[in-house]
């Protein structure tokens, strides 16, 4: 049977169920199960898979999942961060356009300390957009400044860059270190922007400091209130990246650092508790219960031949290797208006991983450009998730159109990062390659 036959069925399949309104994990595991028992010898194929599921997640280098967003839900939900915001409120200073700027540093500083990109810009929204209404910013540039909180599935410590790189077979710690200096180029990017918006149109942010501080208030309260958050940041990145610890293991010790922070603060209480371990529960089991479903569909694939079937005729047409990673990217940008993360992974990764590698392309680097392209998709109308995170912390006033145009605007920056990683790869891989595992 030609490779094309079973493909065809198994994603046509696949897409028919989604039209139907499947849920995606429902819609993978019918068709994992159904195709398994017709291609892979029945009963016998069916026990392969439950295998397959098991080992999918039965993995070490999973670990970190949980820990990284049980440690951001801690974070969070506790409430110490305010303060962090309130000393870099001080040290912004007297600045038109200042508490947009305040949104991009503290989605900067609080990406490097929660993996989850929906938990950050919920709490940018909460706290800065009745502020920023209150002293007369268009609400479209209000909005886009909290989208910023999508940093937090690209800067370290991202539980979704621990499911990207058990998926593409990397390594998850090169993975976690590469995502920095490309995060620190989007932050850039919406500092730019904004700063150049403000003095363009001035109108755009009506907005000045009431209080003027000292320098002995600034440096004590960044002694107090950010400098803390610097030791989990080395606990979670630089220990990986110094070869001290596993992802695994810097996870556990910031996690621990986390609950001695917010100890120390005396914002520790059952209710963060309950409600931070019943959240990453849930998020935990529907991450892992996409990587079963997608683990499978790719030794499906590969079983059927499907998989070498298609890098051959890929490579067939000599198409270069930087043209055939531009379609990939764009073929992410358009499923990711219409799809889950993880959900575009499940579909794309085993078909794709296959092809990069048969070409020669740095695996590595273009898994950092799809990490910085599902950014993308999390603010991309109609059915990006931060969108609706965002439509539900908002104030009262703020329209879909708000919310769209400010995604948009900052999804023109996001795209203007991803092209400096794409031609300058160096961006991506310099920290790595001082790494030794």
């Amino acid at each position: 049977m030609e490779w094309y036959i079973p493909f065809a069925i198994i994603l046509g399949s696949l897409v028919f169920l989604m039209i139907l309104g499947f849920p995606i994990f429902i819609a993978f595991t019918i068709v994992n199960i159904v195709g398994i028992y017709f291609f892979w010898g029945g009963a016998e194929g069916l026990m392969q898979l439950s295998h397959t599921i098991f080992s999918s997640i039965a993995n070490f280098v999973l670990l970190p999942v949980p820990v990284f967003i049980l440690m951001g839900e801690l974070i969070a939900r506790s409430g110490v961060f305010t303060y962090t915001i309130e000393t870099l409120d001080k040290w912004i200073g007297v600045i038109r356009g200042r508490l947009a700027l305040l949104g991009v540093a503290s989605a900067t500083i609080f990406a490097a300390l929660s993996g989850s990109a929906q938990g950050t810009t919920a709490m940018l929204g909460s706290i800065l957009l009745p502020e920023m209404y209150k002293r007369g910013y268009k609400k479209y540039f209000a909005v886009g400044s909290c989208f910023a909180g999508a940093l937090a599935m690209i800067i370290p410590p991202s539980a979704f860059a621990v499911i990207l790189g058990a998926l593409a077979e990397v390594s998850i710690g090169k993975l976690l270190i590469g995502g920095i200096l490309p995060g620190l180029v989007l932050a850039g990017c919406y500092s730019v922007y904004i700063i150049f918006s403000v003095l363009l149109n001035p109108d755009i942010a009506h907005d000045y400091s009431e209080k003027k501080y000292t320098w002995s208030d600034k440096i004590i309260s960044f002694l107090k209130y950010v400098l803390p958050f610097g030791s989990i940041m080395f606990l979670v990145t630089w220990l990986i990246f110094f070869g001290f610890c596993t992802p695994t293991e810097s996870a556990v010790l910031g996690t621990f650092g986390s609950i001695i922070l917010i100890l120390c603060y005396r914002k520790m209480s059952w209710r963060v508790i309950k409600e931070s371990f019943i959240n990453t529960l849930k998020i935990t089991v529907m991450m892992f219960m996409i990587l079963t479903g997608a683990t499978a569909f790719g030794q499906l694939l590969a079983y059927t031949g499907a998989s070498q079937g298609l890098c051959n005729f890929v490579v067939s047409y000599n198409l270069s290797p930087m043209l055939t990673v531009i379609i990939m990217q764009i073929l992410f940008l358009i499923l990711g208006c219409f799809m889950e993360q993880v959900s575009i992974l499940m579909v794309t990764l085993p078909i794709f991983m296959p092809i990069i590698r048969s070409l020669d392309i740095n695996a590595l680097w273009f898994v950092i450009l799809i990490l910085l392209n599902m950014g993308v998709a999390m603010k991309s109308p109609p059915f990006g998730l931060t969108l609706f995170v965002m439509q539900g912390v908002a104030p009262k006033g703020t329209s879909i159109r708000d919310i769209y145009l400010g995604a948009l605007v900052f999804i023109a920056c996001d795209i203007i990062g991803l092209l400096v990683v794409f031609f300058f790869p160096k961006i991506a891989l310099f920290l790595p390659s001082f790494m030794k595992y």
